[in-house]
């Protein structure tokens, strides 16, 4: 894959208007770059064609954040602090086989961009992340954070709608194909039986006729979407259905739909008209959590940063580094109410606990101590 490096121009943002949300000042334009990862994975071939972004611009604290956003998400460690071509990896078992990007987005208020890689396990599978930031902060933004819940539930609605139509079709097309190998003189068995396997696939797949699913179903069938933010447009993408084994059979594959953002705005919520339509709004719209962002501070008196995520608010993990050495160290935990309580754990093939970390979580700072094996305490204080 070609390396790239280019200049993405900001929009210009408009006048500023006190601490609004819509107001901020349009910052110079991002750079991004290609960096090549090297190393060695865990069964002893090297790494190769993996290349992770690094972003540049005029606000550098933005664009650190969105680095390492990415890198301890992606590459177990910071990012590098100065454009570099290739970065060696001490930890390389959570790396893809493969993996670049492209921006699909860059301007004073959201940089956007699609992770293509490559997974493998059992099987190798390519697939695509969506990745959206608040271009004057640097704070990773969810999907939740720019949707009401009512708005996710419409839009997994006509995502579905849209899978029910293309295999709908897909169903009718397979179908006058079967009929039509029928009607030969000496029909192809192998031709019979494909056709016949993608029927009932594309039955399957089309579910119901389309009829409206309930809230419920609809917000928990919204959290599989991917949600890539391209200029005037959201971009929603619903996986395959067919298997890993059933791909060559399935005739729709990725469904995507892209929704200009005029049509969106019922379905937005304060910070999300803020962010995509540069609408003004107080700076209390902006969401302060802790979990999921990148966040700084000190762990005793050394300099650390922490990255946790959590799929369902209660179940947590991620990890922290030391801002001199740069390594993820792993974390693990569960959060309950406004309390955090976390295990670290070694490195290896053969983790161990390490120590624990007793949190509080007040907006986007997290407070409490270190607690190691051996009985040492620091105090713990990273924010946003």
């Amino acid at each position: 894959m070609r390396a790239l490096s280019a200049i993405l121009h900001a929009a210009a943002a408009a006048a500023l208007l006190g601490p609004s949300l819509a107001g901020a000042a349009a910052p110079a334009p991002f750079e991004a770059r290609h960096v090549t990862l090297t190393g060695q994975r865990p069964d002893g071939q090297p790494v190769d064609d993996v290349k992770m972004p690094w972003f540049s611009g005029a606000d550098a604290r933005a664009a650190a954040r969105i680095n390492d956003w990415l890198w301890l998400t992606r590459a177990a460690s910071l990012a590098p602090r100065a454009p570099v071509a290739s970065v060696r990896v001490a930890d390389t078992s959570a790396l893809d086989a493969s993996a670049d990007f492209t921006v699909d987005r860059a301007d004073a208020r959201v940089l956007a961009l699609t992770i293509s890689a490559e997974s493998c396990g059992a099987y190798c599978e390519p697939y695509d992340q969506a990745e959206r930031f608040d271009a004057r902060t640097g704070r990773h933004v969810t999907p939740d954070e720019l949707f009401t819940p009512e708005g996710r539930a419409a839009l997994a609605r006509r995502l579905r709608a849209e899978t029910h139509r293309r295999y709908a079709q897909a169903l009718k097309d397979n179908r006058d194909a079967l009929a039509e190998e029928k009607r030969k003189p000496t029909p192809d068995a192998q031709t019979l039986e494909d056709l016949q396997q993608r029927i009932e696939l594309d039955q399957r797949c089309q579910g119901d006729d389309g009829a409206k699913p309930p809230a419920d179903k609809a917000l928990a069938a919204f959290g599989y979407l991917q949600v890539g933010l391209v200029p005037g447009r959201v971009r929603l993408v619903a996986g395959r259905c067919g298997s890993h084994a059933e791909g060559g059979l399935d005739d729709v594959g990725n469904v995507g739909l892209e929704i200009d953002h005029a049509a969106l705005r019922p379905q937005l919520t304060p910070y999300g008209r803020a962010l995509l339509l540069g609408e003004d709004a107080a700076p209390g719209a902006t969401p302060g959590n802790a979990i999921g962002q990148v966040l700084h501070g000190t762990l005793g008196r050394t300099a650390v940063t922490m990255l946790l995520s959590s799929d369902d608010g209660r179940h947590v993990s991620g990890g922290y580094a030391y801002d001199r050495h740069g390594q993820r160290i792993v974390l693990e935990g569960i959060l309950a109410g406004n309390r955090l309580a976390l295990t670290e754990r070694s490195g290896g093939r053969d983790p161990v606990d390490v120590a624990r970390l007793a949190l509080s979580v007040a907006g986007d700072r997290l407070k409490g101590r270190w607690i190691g094996k051996d009985g040492k305490t620091f105090d713990v204080d990273v924010g946003f």
